[in-house]
């Protein structure tokens, strides 16, 4: 099996490590990169010890998978070249900027049977497991309500790298944390159910270069009327990642920070928790890409489809048009 990785910036880097792992562990394979810039191509070949390739055409026609690890608004472009070569591909979020190629790569896929996958890391994320399993269970009987936040400060993602080149800051390359933050639309959508209805109000709020949003305000209504709020910004500097689920019976909190889920028992007033602050989440992305190898060689059916993540798509770009209207968006008669 051969899976070659487009794009050796921070994340295809982190998946050609996990990819070589887990060919050491396999047996079964070899990961390769291709990349427009030589640079980049140099240290994948030095410091990662891959084999690399600057002809993509010739790439693609030895790969069996692909991972397009690009700014975001080359993903469906790439996505829809892999599978036209007959790769099966899985897709960093999101799955596309825009709907440009979303039908035409989902069609080609499906009349291959090829995978579409997109790289929805919390997907593979124990705590948010157990939070899907309580919910399923009925631990908090009928939701109401939830409540999600992400908030980071994008010039810390990549000290290396001047934020202003980042593509979250470049509305060209798909950037603005709306899209870049879709992990949390997915597993609300997951949570949750189909979105009915939403209305945002977002943009740019702080003095950072850039012109795309900085912070943004969503609230949605979803399946048997359970509201949720969502807020994103790229603005906080001390990391912020969690969801609080209000319930009949309790109450659900999960926290990114110590890996933390806790459950609040109205009927016995006491709190339950789980907590894992030693927890390695690289091991998310290992499960993640290990899942897609599973899928290439036919092994599995992905987790995450190429057309659950166009529904995501519909969603943070609905967000986007709200913000820009100041209208609320439906999806679906109530």
């Amino acid at each position: 099996m051969k899976i070659l990785v487009i794009g050796s910036g921070s994340i295809g880097r982190r998946h050609v490590r996990n990819l070589k792992e887990l060919f050491n562990k396999r047996g079964d394979g070899e990961v390769f990169v291709f990349d427009v810039n030589e640079d980049a191509l140099e240290f994948a070949a030095q410091g990662l010890e891959v084999r690399t390739c600057n002809d993509l055409d010739k790439a693609l026609a030895e790969a069996d998978g692909v991972l397009v690890c690009t700014p975001n608004h080359l993903h469906a472009s790439l996505a829809l070249k892999a599978v036209q070569n007959d790769c099966h591909v899985l897709v960093e979020k999101p799955l596309a900027h825009s709907f440009e190629h979303v039908d035409e790569l989902l069609a080609i896929a499906k009349q291959k049977n090829l995978t579409v996958t997109v790289g929805y890391m919390l997907r593979f994320y124990e705590p948010l497991l157990i939070v899907k399993r309580m919910l399923e269970e009925g631990r908090i009987g009928k939701v109401y309500g939830a409540r999600i936040e992400f908030g980071s400060f994008l010039p810390s993602w990549r000290p290396t790298q001047d934020y202003r080149n980042n593509y979250g800051a470049i509305r060209a390359q798909g950037g603005g944390v709306i899209l870049d933050v879709i992990h949390e639309i997915n597993y609300a959508r997951w949570l949750f159910g189909s979105v009915l209805e939403l209305f945002c109000i977002a943009g740019k709020q702080s003095n950072l270069e850039m012109d795309t949003e900085d912070f943004a305000e969503i609230t949605m209504r979803c399946e048997n009327n359970v509201v949720v709020n969502m807020h994103f910004d790229y603005l906080q500097k001390d990391y912020s990642r969690s969801c609080k689920i209000i319930g009949e019976k309790g109450l659900v909190i999960w926290d990114f920070i110590g890996h933390k889920v806790k459950f609040y028992d109205n009927e016995t007033g006491t709190w339950q928790i789980t907590t894992n602050e030693k927890m390695d989440f690289n091991k998310t992305y290992v499960a993640e890409v290990n899942h897609f190898l599973d899928c290439v060689s036919g092994a599995a059916k992905p987790l995450v489809s190429g057309e659950e993540a166009k529904e995501d798509l519909k969603v943070a770009l609905a967000a986007l048009e709200s913000a820009e209207k100041k209208q609320v968006v439906r999806f679906h008669k109530s």
